[in-house]
This record gives C-alpha cells, structure tokens and sequence, in this order.
C-alpha cells in the first residue's frame, strides 16, 4: 500500500517537475512574468471563474511601466507585448520574423481548416492573402453595396411589420443580427436569396447557429484535445467543424459554381470574385481608391506588401471552399456580436443615440427618395465614430498573436532587450490597450468623440488594433464596416434602440474563454420612431 502511494507520489513529482521545467526562463531574461501555476501555467481561465479577456486585462494592468512581460501557456513561455509602438515594430518591421499564427491544428489531420487563409503560414499564406486582397478594394465594395442593401431594407420592413402586430416588445438583439449578417453574407458572398427572419430554418442560417454553439464547455474541450493531443484527436476522429456541416458547404458552393460556369452567370458576389481567383484572372487594382472616406478602424489593404506575390496558381476547390467557409463563419459571428454591443451602448446612452439618429435623418432628407449609396453611408462621420468607439471597448477579438519564425533578439533604444527562441510565441493584447487609460482617459465610459477627427491627433493610433495589425490584420475589415452601417441606418430610420426590465444593466460578462461574451443574453425594445 505504502509503496502504491510512493509510486504515486513519486510520478506526481516527476510530472509537475517536467511540465514546471521552464517557469524560470523570464527570469533567467530579467523580464517580469506573472507567476504560474503547475500543469495550467498561468491559464486561470480554465478554471471558469472570470472571463478570459478580463483576466488577461488584469495581468496587463499588473506591469503598467513594462513595455513587455510573461506568461506561461501551461508549460509554454510567451510574451505579452503591452507597447503600442514595440506591437508595430514586430508585426510590421519585423513581419517576416512574425508572419505566422501560433499554429493551432495539424493541418495533416483536418485539411479543410488548414487551407483557410487565418491558419496558413509562410508562402501559402502570402499567396492566398496576395489573391483575395482585390476581393476586399473599395470598387469591389461597391458593388456588393446595393445586395448588402437590400437586406437591411428588409430587415426594417420586417420589425415595422412586427410592431404593428403586436406592438413593441424585447429581442435578443444578437438573434437579430446574426439573421442579418446571414443573409448578408448569403446573398454578398453565394449569390443565395434568404430571408431568415421569416425562414430562420433556412440551411445558411441553420449552419451558422451551429458555429454559436463554439463555446459550450464539451467544444472547448475538444479544441483542446485537437489543440494539444493531435494524435489522440486523430485516434477518435475529432475535427474543428463537422463532417456533415462540411459536406453541406462543400456541396452548395460547388453546385453554385457549377451552374455559373455552365449558364455564363456573372454576379457582383464573392463567389465570382473566387472563380476568377481560381483561373488567374482577378488582379490588383493601383491607387488608395477610397482614402477621403476611410474609417479610422478600417484595414487599408493596398498599403501591405505581401511580397508581390504574382505566382499565377490555379487553385484547388478545398482551398477556394475553405475560404468561403472562413468568410461565412467570420461574418456571422464577429459582426452580429459587435452590432449587439453598438445597439446596447445606444440604448444605455440616450444621448449618442439621438445625435446619431439626427445624421441619418438628415441623410435620409436629403436623398430625397433616391435610392442610398455607398458613397453616401461612408459620409455618415458620427455611425462611424460610434462603430469605432463599440470596436474600442468592445473589440472581437481580445488578442492576438504571433509566432517568431527564428531566434530573435529586440534591442531598443532605451535599453530593453529581449530574446525570442525560434516557434516562441508574442500575445498583442488588444482589450488591454483598448482599456487603458493611458491611451484612453475614462475607458469604461462610451464616447464616440474619442474619434472625432478633431481629437484623432489625440489618439495612439498603435494602441486602436479592432482588426489587428500589420500585414496579416483582418482582410474582411471594409465588409464588415458597410454591413454593420446599413444595419444601424436602416433600423433607426424607423425605430430606437431601448433598454427594458429584461436587460442587464450593467452587461455582465460570461465566464469563458471564448471573448466578450455577454452573462445573459442582450434584450433591447425597438421602439418605434413614428407612429
């Protein structure tokens, strides 16, 4: 009995000793790192108690005069780098050093998710980032403008209806943004017509409710099974999306892509834009076609150099429908999240909310029955300092990362000097900046005149990341800006935004470690304008 117990005690040692193996090597750099914990590192969010992105905030907040500090992902050293100019130098300066992602799955293992342009590193990636670049220009913007439209006068139409039937009641607000970012995406992306507010069990919609489900605690598990067990993974056929969501999308686009080739369809969507990708025939375009209208949180594309990539590959239907895919997840979710927060600030400060409803009345006026244009939204200066501001405070994503593609040492002017061993990986820790005071007086509060562009010189451009930075930031940043200024226009043309007994107020924030997620789901009144 003694010895069992000695054995145990013995192999318990040992384990704890050999994942604990490199818990000093910030020390041995002289760089202050938070302390970690055995087996979990200084992963506390596994233990469910607070939001991810509030604990790493609150690790940021611990070195407020550190440009740089450490964690630990179980046994695994990183840096957090907390500098907005050191963030630019690496993921700009030195991108060719930090060009890639942490790699997250074995691509060997699930294909499909590693020929998406977010997983893919090194030349593949800047071959697919350089091809789908002209996809996201300002004249292709244009031209899904009048689809993405379109929606969003339905949308409208659709709860005017609703309220003179019943007359105002709550919503899940993310329920309602999700149906309209489906339907954006079905009809900008495929070329498929769906009304998911009056047919929410359409396939589209149905397969996007799907990915919502990402973050129950059995899909975290798995993740991390995948993540750090790829041979067990492998073992017991696990893999990021289903099988038979899969086969549904593969079959869809291929069938989509079929029928336009063989009926000579041509249509101002996405999948057009890929079917010329996939014979060569998309190029860039020269010239900043849309520098005097610019968001101040948009990604300006044709600044980046992706190496002038030119090869011309003819690729494959699995990297073209791994794309598709990857636009489809990406803007269901993170844009129906970010509209939910924009609706939730309106309703909480009634007084932003009336200054933005007086622009676009006044837009409304003056179009005098024509018909809205990108060119007009884009003129709309308060919606985009109030999309920038819900951006700030609640960015889609708290961080992002980096892995360095070889041994690498930072000497900085002011003395700061670090070592980064080849595959090590830097955290940019987007929700910490965005609530700092130092860049940001009151981070807490909602203020759209942050962005002003009286105030702008005010601002640490460096320390403003929604859609990340350098060469391999968000390339879908101007779509989901235009959707998510049509679907604020057109809803309060008709309707406010406000808060009722069944919302939160304050949001709280859910404890998980997949973002922002709010505690309870987000209940708003659309209260009619004109009755």
């Amino acid at each position: 009995m003694w010895m069992v117990l000695g054995l145990i005690a013995l192999g318990t040692y040992i384990v704890v000793k050999w994942v604990s193996k490199n818990f000093d090597f910030f020390e041995k750099q002289g760089v202050k790192f938070v302390k970690p914990y055995p087996l979990i590192g200084t992963n506390t969010w596994l233990l469910g108690r607070e939001n991810i992105a509030v604990i790493l905030k609150k690790f940021y907040d611990q070195f407020p005069n550190e440009k740089i500090f450490g964690l630990f992902n179980f046994a695994a050293p990183f840096y957090v780098i907390r500098d907005p100019d050191l963030i630019k130098h690496l993921a700009v300066k030195e991108f060719e050093n930090f060009s890639n992602h942490m790699k997250f799955v074995d691509t060997n293992h699930d294909e499909f998710f590693g020929s998406m342009l977010t997983t893919l590193r090194d030349k593949k990636w800047k071959e697919m980032r350089s091809a789908l670049s002209p996809i996201f220009t300002g004249s292709k913007m244009r031209m899904m403008f009048e689809l993405m439209s379109e929606v969003g006068e339905e949308m409208s139409e659709y709860f005017w209806e609703k309220y003179s039937n019943q007359g105002p009641v709550a919503y899940d607000i993310k329920n309602i943004f999700s149906r309209f970012t489906n339907d954006v995406i079905a009809t900008c992306a495929f070329g498929v017509k769906c009304d998911s507010f009056r047919d929410p069990s359409n396939e589209f919609f149905k397969i996007g409710q799907s990915f919502v489900r990402f973050s129950s605690p059995l899909q975290m598990m798995k993740f991390l099974l995948i993540r750090y067990f790829p041979k067990t993974s492998r073992t017991f056929g696990l893999m990021i999306f289903s099988k038979d969501n899969k086969n549904l999308f593969y079959k869809m686009i291929i069938e989509n892509m079929n029928t336009r080739e063989k009926n000579n369809i041509h249509r101002p969507d996405l999948i057009n834009l890929l079917m010329q990708i996939r014979k060569g025939e998309l190029h860039h375009e020269d010239g900043n076609d849309d520098a005097e209208h610019e968001s101040i949180a948009a990604v300006k594309e044709e600044i980046h150099n992706h190496g002038n990539i030119s090869a011309k590959k003819l690729w494959t239907d699995n990297e073209i429908i791994a794309q598709c895919f990857l636009f489809f997840i990406a803007g269901f979710e993170t844009s129906s999240a970010t509209l939910r927060y924009l609706a939730y600030e309106l309703a909480t400060n009634p007084e932003v909310q009336e200054k933005l409803v007086t622009e676009i009345d006044k837009l409304h006026e003056n179009l005098d029955g024509s018909h809205l244009s990108y060119e007009k939204i884009q003129s709309l200066k308060y919606l985009d300092m109030v999309i920038s501001e819900t951006l700030r405070k609640w960015p889609a994503a708290f961080t992002t990362d980096r892995q360095c593609s070889k041994d690498f040492t930072y000497k900085g002017d002011d003395g700061l000097e670090f070592n980064l061993e080849k595959d090590m990986v830097i955290w940019i820790p987007i929700y910490g900046l965005h609530m700092d005071p130092k860049y940001y007086p009151e981070p807490e509060k909602f203020d759209p005149e942050r962005f002003d562009e009286s105030n702008r010189h005010n601002l640490n451009l460096n320390a403003y990341l929604p859609f990340g930075i350098g060469p391999r930031n968000c390339i879908g940043s101007r779509f989901a800006l235009m959707e998510m200024k049509i679907a604020i226009y057109y809803l309060l043309l008709k309707f406010t935004f406000e808060v009722g007994p069944e919302t939160q107020v304050p949001l709280k924030l859910k404890r998980t470690p997949n973002g922002l997620q709010p505690d309870v789901d987000v209940k708003l009144r659309l209260q009619p304008r004109h009755v």
